[in-house]
């Protein structure tokens, strides 16, 4: 499946639309419209994982509650998900207008770590312009 950095900037605002500081995957899938089962949510949703941008706050559970039977069929473990210092850096550098512009299509095929490494560098940039070296 190919990457789509367009549905994951909306799903990290479907996490940062949340009222509270975590949401689980049954509130996230609401915001967009989207089935738990759907292949995009399923990829996506890991691959923000598999980057460190969302977590589960349930410090005995390893990843976000994915699992797979062997038919490749996806069910959910619903348990607090949030948003990490990464995933809050990775959502503004994918709204920003300066980024998107210097970057045009190559941020919607770069991969997340990508992104992210580039949110870093970015953010580190603008803050030495404020507040200097």
């Amino acid at each position: 499946m190919k990457f789509d950095a367009g549905f994951v900037r909306q799903i990290l605002e479907a996490f940062e639309a949340s009222p509270t500081s975590t949401s689980t995957v049954d509130d996230v899938a609401a915001r967009l419209g989207e089935s738990l089962e759907s292949d995009r949510f399923v990829f996506h949703m890991e691959l923000l994982a598999d980057d460190g941008l969302v977590r589960s706050t349930e410090r005995r559970t390893v990843g976000i509650g994915t699992n797979r039977n062997m038919d490749h069929e996806v069910t959910w473990v619903v348990q607090p998900l949030r948003l990490t210092a990464d995933g809050v850096r990775a959502l503004e550098l994918l709204r920003s207008k300066t980024v998107q512009r210097k970057l045009g299509s190559y941020l919607s095929t770069a991969g997340l770590s990508v992104i992210t490494e580039l949110g870093k560098d970015w953010l580190k940039r603008e803050a030495t312009k404020l507040l200097g070296p």
